[in-house]
């Protein structure tokens, strides 16, 4: 299943936030997150439980992250951590 009108939502530990456009692909136990000038990719560890990584144009590891989804639901919710940078994040599908 492809999303390509997604927003995802991210909420900084300093209390700021940001909204962006995404792109959200689902392919069995696989999901990408494509924001454009980011990506994150992962595998489902569970039903509805996803840990992805985002990795720079050499391979070096760029952040984490997890991201949890209810069965039918429009929403992902989870956390995320790039550098020295955490917070959580919300990605609403627009289905």
């Amino acid at each position: 299943m492809v999303y390509e009108s997604a927003t995802v939502t991210s909420f900084f530990t300093d209390g700021g936030s940001d909204t962006q456009d995404c792109e959200v692909r689902m392919d069995g136990e696989t999901i990408v997150v494509d924001g454009g000038d980011w990506m994150y990719e992962g595998k489902q560890q569970e039903p509805g439980h996803y840990r992805l990584e985002s990795r720079d144009r050499n391979g070096n590891l760029g952040g984490t992250a997890t991201l949890h989804r209810f069965d039918g639901a429009s929403r992902l919710v989870g956390d995320r951590v790039e550098g020295r940078e955490s917070g959580t994040w919300r990605i609403d599908l627009g289905a």
